[in-house]
Parts: structure tokens; C-alpha cells; sequence
């Protein structure tokens, strides 16, 4: 009855994550990998020192990484002072900043950070060996003693003498039982130590020098889980948690008794079976459980549970299956060590950015690596305009739905080329493509009516349509590459051009070029056209007066314009081609200018968005980067952040309902949260690694000089 009840309780809570994950944002991982520097991308184990660096213990040498660079040792033949050998399986630091590292048939090594070579503990039959050489765990007591765990049992080594002590582990009533094999050990905060063993667990008290032992007994739900104890942690309520190779064990505190959590294959839908537990981490109240099916993070208190497998169509997901160990260090941030995947890293003061790659194999990817632009569609789906056709993107599933649109225009290519799109206020979806027109589609039933250039006075006058705007009166300005705007009204019917050369009844001229690059309707109804070469003009549609703003009345440092924007306070924001950006300011009738100098990434300028905080976001050729309100302090954002490393596209972006920002490139799109952004107030502590003069390091002597 028990374990019925336990398993319902775990069952109802992951049916609870899983039919609410939009409850809380899911973590994002980047990998360090064999690309990166790292030895071998099994990783067993992982621990962040006293001196800040983090060490990876892999099956092909010990990694040391100091934020920026990757050491790698090995053992070499024939050296003594080397790694003993390369597959490393324990890590530890013990109270004096030394680092113990447990190998797998080369017995336990320590390392001399100040000569950096290692002296190695060997395995034998002698008096002071240690009784295997497959260390699998590593630890420290209260009195400084190093607590070895190993295949054949458990050592004692006192660091300053040498001397080892074999600590017995022979099951108490089971005298004839073979030599159980250690698996693991923890010294918790009362300063006992927990042996995980082949068959069973143990505890001891090294101030009393009292043991414990507890044990798998079939039948009994209220015993250990399971035989084998693969890691062991403790909560900061005290409470020691088990991770076997049948589900999670917890000790009730003062008890002898355990309840236990399993979650088995097909019990509940999507999730994969976690019943394997390498690996034990706690983030304050989650449990953090490393599997043979990824990550698994239970909430003690809530019971949630969020897993987290081979990330598929998650950019930002696990690179592997397997994770072989969980540590996460004070600073809050997880390192994941995985079988053949490299390290996973989650720190929360990396802003990461949403990234979606086309893959000509993907039949439900994206269609083309070349994004052009975004629409908002119902129930939070993307609209995504491409160099091969529009698509529907879930944000959910990251599926993609293809919405065929066929030209009637004679010798066009099967697949169009999107260059706009507007999401109408009648939920009407405008295409605007290059060569072949304007498509305004049915969202629902996909049908569609096709636009085209033709000397009719509801034709259009270009089929390059690079920009569109809709005005609040729900007319639709359309912005062609060379032959000005055409104005639609509801309905769809071109009710005026301008441009350059009029020549219907319903052309009106353009005092500039007919490049149009940009459309913006400010608060008090006037029209702000962004061109290719001729600057920016205002139009005040009631009485068709125009005003130009170039670079010779206005300083405007560009007059190839991209993107225009007005902010809350009024400000028109205008992105140029190679100028930066420049803001202009109503009083005087000229621009000031935001550029490289200023700390902008680039001059190039292709979207600028602003989110509800005021903030300005803005798209380069190369690179993103912010403005803040107010300050107008600049952040730049790169491919360590998960942009694409390629150029963004002119007009490529679109701020949704809900606040999410996407941007469109040469490789695929980004898209953020900017409310989930966060600013890093940590201070990093300074280490000196290296001292070099003349290109050679200069090693301290012993007595501290040079």
C-alpha cells in the first residue's frame, strides 16, 4: 500500500509538469565539448575548486577549465609525476585545498598545484596500498583522513603519514556474503560518512565510531530501494537522498526506513524512464538527478518535475542522453557530465537567445536558412517568411507548417520568396514577396488572392515588395523597390500610389527616391517612409505635404535608411546602412547619432524593437545589441549568447503580444524573452595562472621568489 501510495504521489505530480510547461521557463544548457578543448566527451566526474576552477574527470584525462581555457593531463609513459592513468572516475578537494583524483586502474593520485605533477597512492597487496585500484569515490572526514572507495571495499589514508586503513564493510548476519564493491561516498553536514556500495549503504560516525548499514530486503517497501547505490546527497533540511539503479531512496530522518520514488516507461505520457540514477545535485529546493534519460529536477516541496533529455529540436538541450554526473557549484550554476556528450553547462547569468537552424533534411523544419520576416499568427504561433516560401512555426512542438502560395504570374519560380508580412487587424495575412506581388491570404483556410504589377488603377505598380505597414485605419501602405508605396484599403483595393514617376489617376508624386525600405506611423498620424539613398520623408496624409530629412539639413549620418521605430516617449529611432543609428529630436529638427564609438557592435543597423520596459533591441549586420531606457547604455550580445553568427536580415524582426522578440538572418532566426534577461551583478575573483616574461613562464621557487 506504501509504495502504491508513493508512486500515485510522484505519478499525479509529473502529470502536473507535464500538462503546464509553460509554468516556468525551461533551463538552457551550452556544451563544452572535444571542439572546445576537452579531452573526451565522457565525462564522469566534475568538481569546481577553492580556486575556482572546475576539473573534468574524463575516460581519457583530467581537464582542468579556468573559465576561458581548457588543461588537459594525461599520463604519460615512463613519468611518475604524470596522471598514473587517463580514465578518471572521483574527484575531490579536501580541507586543505588539495585535489584527489581517483582513477580507474591507477589507483588515486594527488595533485602539487605548485609544481603541477601528481604523487600517486598505489594499489597493492603491501602494507599502505590500497586494496584496488579502481577508485570510485573520493572524500574527507572531519579529522583531515581521505576516505577511498573502490571495487574491493573502502581505504583510510591519512594524508601526512601515508598510512592506510582498510575500513570493513562486511554486512552484519551475512558473514558468508561475498565482498561487496564500494560504488560511492558523501560526508555530510553532521559529519558522518555514507558509504554507497554493490549491496547496500552504510553510515558511520567517525566521532562516535559507530556503523550503520542498511540494506535491500525484497518485499519490504520501507527498506532501500534497491541493492546498488550509484551517489548519495543530503537536502538542506538534513534529510540523505539515495540514487540507485531502481528509482530514488529518501532516509527518514532519525529512522531506518525509506520511501522510494520510481518512474517507470509509458506511466506517464512523454516522459522516459529515470528508474537509473547516476548522479545527485540540490538547487536549493530541486533535486537534481542525473539518468540514464537525462536530466530529472523534482521540486521537494511542490513535487514538479521537469526532465530534460537529448535536446532534438532544443538548441539549447542536452547533447546527450546520458547524464553521468550533476554538480552544481556555489555560484548556482549546473555542470553536467555526460556520457559522450561532453559537459552540459546552465548558468543563470547567460542571457541565451532561442536559435532555429533550417535543415534540408527536416521536412518539419524551417524551409530556407534565409528568414526575411514575422507575422504573428493565433494561439502564439509564428508566421516566418523565407527566400523559399512561408511557414507556420509552433513554439511549443518547434515544428514548422508549410502554407503553399502559387504565382500566377508567368515564369515564376515554385517556391516564392518572402520579403514582408503584416498580420492585419481583420486577421488578414499580407505577403509581400519579391517578383511576384502582394498575396493577402485567409490565416484559416488558406485561401488566398494574389496581387500583381499592371497598368490597371488597382494594380500595383512594382511586384518587389520590401516593406509593408498597416495604419490604424486598417489601410495597408506597401512599400516596392523602386516605385514607391502603394496604399490598400480594408478591402484590398489600391487606392493610391506614390511614386516617383505618376502616371495613373491615382499615382501621387514622391519627393524621393522609390526605394522604400521602411514604413511608420507615429502617434499623430503622419507617415515616416525609410529609403534607400534618399532619406527619410514625413507625410501628413490629410493635406499630402511631405518633409525630407537627409543628410545635408539634418545630420542624418546615412541616407540609405533600414528600420524606423518610435519609442514611448514620441523619439523616432531611424536605422541606417553604415551611420549607426540616429534619433531624432522634434524640437530641433535634427538627428543625433548612436554609433560604434558609442559602443554599438556594429554601424550596420537592420530592425530596431522596443520591449515593454522601454528597452531598445536592435539587429546588426553582424550581432544584438540593447539599449537601455534612459542611460542609453549599450550591451552587445554574440554567438556565446547563441546568436547566429552570421548577418541579420534588413526588416527581419517582430516584437509578439506576449513580449517574446524575434530577429531573421543568413542562418535562421533568434528569438528571446527579454523579461527573462538578466543582468550578471556577480564579481569575478581575480586568479593568476601564469606569469610570463620574454614569452617564457617564470615558475616561483620554493621560497615563495622568482
Amino acid at each position: 500500500m506504501i509504495v502504491k501510495r508513493i508512486f500515485l504521489l510522484l505519478y499525479s505530480c509529473v502529470v502536473l509538469a507535464l500538462t503546464a510547461p509553460g509554468q516556468q521557463d525551461r533551463l538552457k544548457f551550452t556544451a563544452v565539448t572535444t571542439k572546445e578543448g576537452l579531452s573526451s566527451n565522457t565525462v564522469n566526474v566534475i568538481i569546481k575548486d577553492s580556486y575556482g576552477l572546475v576539473w573534468f574527470g574524463t575516460d581519457d584525462g583530467l581537464n582542468k577549465f579556468d573559465g576561458n581555457a581548457i588543461t588537459v593531463y594525461r599520463n604519460k609513459p615512463g613519468d611518475a609525476s604524470s596522471l598514473p592513468t587517463n580514465e578518471v572516475l572521483s574527484l575531490h578537494e579536501d580541507r586543505s585545498g588539495n585535489l584527489w583524483v581517483g582513477t580507474s586502474g591507477g589507483s588515486i593520485a594527488r595533485y602539487d598545484r605548485r609544481k603541477d605533477l601528481f604523487t600517486t597512492f598505489p594499489a597493492g597487496t603491501g602494507v599502505n596500498k590500497l586494496g584496488n585500484n579502481v577508485i570510485r569515490g573520493i572524500s574527507s572526514d572531519v579529522n583531515g583522513n581521505i576516505w577511498i572507495v573502490h571495487y574491493a571495499g573502502v581505504d583510510i589514508l591519512a594524508p601526512s603519514t601515508g598510512n592506510v586503513t582498510p575500513f570493513p564493510l562486511q554486512p552484519p548476519n551475512r558473514q558468508n556474503a561475498p565482498v561487496v564493491s564500494g560504488m560511492t561516498i558523501f560526508a555530510d553536514s553532521k559529519n558522518r560518512i555514507w558509504i554507497g556500495t554493490s549491496d547496500g549503504l552504510w553510515q558511520h560516525d567517525v566521532r562516535a565510531k559507530k556503523t550503520k548499514s542498511f540494506f535491500h530486503q525484497p518485499g519490504d517497501s520501507l527498506s532501500l530501494g534497491s541493492y546498488m547505490v550509484n551517489t548519495i546527497a543530503e537536502d538542506s533540511d538534513g534529510a540523505i537522498w539515495i540514487g540507485t539503479d531502481n528509482g530514488l531512496s529518501r532516509i527518514k530522518p532519525g529512522t531506518s526506513t525509506f520511501t522510494t520514488y520510481r518512474q517507470h516507461k509509458g506511466s506517464v505520457p512523454n516522459m522516459r524512464s529515470v528508474d537509473y540514477i547516476y548522479s545527485i545535485a540540490f538547487d536549493k529546493d530541486d533535486l537534481c538527478m542525473g539518468t540514464g534519460n537525462g536530466l530529472l529536477i523534482r521540486n521537494r516541496k511542490t513535487g514538479a518535475i521537469s526532465q530534460y533529455a537529448d535536446g532534438g529540436r532544443e538548441k539549447f538541450g542536452l547533447s546527450a542522453f546520458a547524464v553521468r554526473n550533476v554538480y552544481i557549484d556555489p555560484q548556482g550554476t549546473y555542470w553536467l557530465g555526460s556520457f559522450r556528450g561532453g559537459v552540459n553547462k546552465y548558468d543563470r547569468n547567460l542571457n541565451l537567445f532561442e536559435y532555429v537552424q533550417s535543415n534540408a533534411f527536416d521536412q518539419q523544419g524551417l524551409n530556407h536558412p534565409i528568414v526575411t520576416a514575422f507575422a504573428e499568427g493565433e494561439k502564439g504561433k509564428v508566421f516566418v517568411g523565407t527566400e523559399g516560401g512561408l511557414s507556420l512555426f509552433d513554439r511549443e512542438t518547434k515544428l514548422f507548417q508549410t502554407i503553399p502560395l502559387n504565382s500566377k504570374r508567368k515564369d515564376a519560380e515554385i517556391k516564392l520568396s518572402v520579403l514582408s508580412l503584416v498580420m492585419s487587424q481583420h486577421k488578414r495575412l499580407a505577403v509581400g514577396t519579391y517578383a511576384d506581388g502582394l498575396f493577402l491570404v485567409d490565416p484559416v483556410t488558406k485561401s488566398y488572392r494574389q496581387l500583381l504589377k499592371g497598368t490597371n488603377k488597382g494594380d500595383l505598380n512594382a511586384n518587389d515588395i520590401f516593406c509593408m505597414k498597416e495604419d490604424r485605419a486598417g489601410n495597408l501602405w506597401v512599400g516596392t523597390n523602386g516605385e514607391g508605396i502603394n496604399v490598400l484599403n480594408a478591402a484590398g483595393e489600391v487606392t493610391v500610389r506614390y511614386t516617383p514617376r505618376p502616371v495613373a489617376a491615382n499615382d501621387s508624386l514622391l519627393p524621393l527616391n522609390g526605394y522604400i525600405r521602411d514604413i511608420l506611423e507615429d502617434k499623430e498620424g503622419a507617415i515616416w517612409i525609410a529609403t534607400h539613398g534618399g532619406g527619410i520623408a514625413r507625410l501628413q496624409v490629410a493635406t499630402g505635404r511631405f518633409t525630407i530629412y537627409h543628410t545635408l539639413n539634418s545630420m542624418l549620418p546615412n541616407d540609405k535608411i533600414q528600420t524606423l521605430l518610435e519609442d514611448r516617449q514620441g523619439a523616432i529611432w531611424a536605422g541606417t546602412h553604415g551611420g549607426g543609428i540616429a534619433i531624432f529630436q522634434r524640437k530641433t529638427g535634427q538627428f543625433t547619432v548612436l554609433s560604434e564609438k558609442d559602443g554599438l557592435q556594429n554601424n550596420t543597423v537592420r530592425k530596431i524593437i522596443e520591449d515593454p520596459t522601454g528597452r531598445k533591441w536592435i539587429s546588426l549586420n553582424t550581432g544584438i545589441s540593447s539599449i537601455a531606457p534612459g542611460s542609453q547604455k549599450i550591451s552587445n550580445y554574440n554567438y556565446p549568447n547563441g546568436v547566429q553568427r552570421s548577418n541579420f536580415m534588413h526588416g527581419a524582426g517582430l516584437r509578439l503580444s506576449d513580449g517574446d522578440i524575434f530577429f531573421g538572418g543568413l542562418e535562421g532566426f533568434n528569438y528571446f524573452k527579454p523579461s527573462s534577461f538578466t543582468k550578471n551583478n556577480t564579481v569575478p575573483e581575480v586568479l593568476f595562472t601564469d606569469l610570463v616574461v620574454s614569452n617564457q613562464s617564470v615558475a616561483p621557487l620554493q621560497a615563495g621568489r622568482f
